[in-house]
C-alpha cells in the first residue's frame, strides 16, 4: 500500500490548487501505451491545471494602461519580471507537491515501474547508443533495471556530471570508481565524457504538451539548448503527469516521456 501523501500548505496562494489536493488521487494502470493529448487526465492532475489558471490571471498592465515606466525602467520589463516571479512561485509550490507523490509510493510500486519503464524504452535502444541515464534520486524513477538490460545488449551509458559550466556527461561503466557532487549524487571521479545520442531526464513533474519541470537548476535546460541533436526523453512516475505546467522560455521541451504506462510523444521544435 502507498503511503498518504501530506498536503503542502498553499492556501491563501493557489485556492484553486488548494481544493484540488484535498481529494485523494486514483492512480489506476490503463493499457502500455498513451498518445500525447489523448492521455486521460487522472483527479491529481487537475493541480497543474488549477496553478496554471490561477497564474495566467493577472491583470495585464500593458493592456489597462495602469503600469507607467518606474525608474527608468519600461513597463515591458517590469511586466516580464512580474510573470518570471508568479512563474518561479508556482513551480516551487508544485515542486513540493508532486515530490510529496512519488514519495507516497511504496517500494513494491517504485520496483513495479521500473521493470514497466524498462522494458518499454529497451526495443527503442540500438547497439551504436550512448543513452544519458541518471542514478535515482529522491524517490525518482529508478533505471537500475534498464541499466543491467542496456549493459547485456552492448548500450553504452553515460551519468551527468555536473560542472561549473553546466552539465556534460561521462561514459558509465559497472564497479568504476565514483564521487559525490555537489548536491549528494554520484558520478564517474575520473570521467571520461561522452555525448548521448538520446538522454533520458529525470523529473517533478511533466504535462501533455512536453513541459519538464525539474529541481529548478536548469541543467538540463541549458544542456538540451546547447545539444539540439540529443533526443529528450522524460522519464517519470504517472502520477508526476500534469495536465499543464507554467514553462518560461528557457524551459526546453521533451520530445517524449515514459511512465509505467507506456510512452507519449510530444510535437516540439528543436530547442
Amino acid at each position: 500500500m502507498s503511503a498518504t501523501v501530506r498536503t503542502p500548505n498553499v492556501r491563501g496562494v493557489f485556492p484553486q490548487v488548494a481544493g484540488s489536493l484535498s481529494r485523494r488521487p486514483d492512480h489506476r494502470l490503463e493499457p502500455k501505451t498513451v498518445q500525447g493529448n489523448q492521455a486521460a487526465a487522472s483527479p491529481g492532475d487537475k493541480l497543474a491545471g488549477a496553478a496554471g489558471a490561477e497564474t495566467a490571471r493577472p491583470s495585464d498592465p500593458l493592456q489597462d494602461g495602469s503600469m507607467k515606466t518606474v525608474r527608468g525602467r519600461p513597463p515591458q520589463a517590469i511586466a516580464s519580471a512580474a510573470g518570471r516571479s508568479e512563474r518561479g512561485h508556482a513551480k516551487r509550490t508544485l515542486r513540493t507537491v508532486y515530490r510529496a507523490k512519488r514519495r507516497a509510493l511504496s517500494t513494491e510500486q517504485q520496483h513495479a515501474h521500473a521493470e514497466a519503464v524498462a522494458q518499454a524504452l529497451l526495443p527503442r535502444l540500438r547497439v551504436d547508443d550512448v543513452v544519458g541515464v541518471y542514478l535515482q534520486h529522491d524517490s525518482e524513477l529508478d533505471l537500475a533495471p534498464l541499466m543491467s538490460l542496456c549493459r547485456r545488449k552492448g548500450v553504452g551509458l553515460a551519468l551527468p556530471v555536473v560542472l561549473e559550466a553546466g552539465l556534460a556527461f561521462a561514459v558509465y561503466a559497472s564497479g568504476q570508481p565514483m564521487r559525490r557532487n555537489r548536491f549528494g549524487i554520484e558520478e564517474p571521479a575520473s570521467p571520461v565524457f561522452a555525448q548521448p545520442t538520446l538522454v533520458l531526464a529525470p523529473m517533478v513533474a511533466f504535462d501533455l504538451r512536453g513541459t519538464r519541470l525539474g529541481m529548478g537548476g536548469g541543467y538540463y535546460d541549458r544542456y538540451f539548448r546547447s545539444h539540439p541533436d540529443a533526443e529528450r526523453i522524460g522519464v517519470a512516475h504517472e502520477c508526476q503527469c500534469a495536465l499543464e505546467l507554467p514553462a518560461g522560455v528557457d524551459d526546453v521541451p521533451l520530445g517524449a516521456a515514459v511512465t509505467e504506462r507506456g510512452w507519449r510523444r510530444f510535437a516540439v521544435a528543436r530547442p
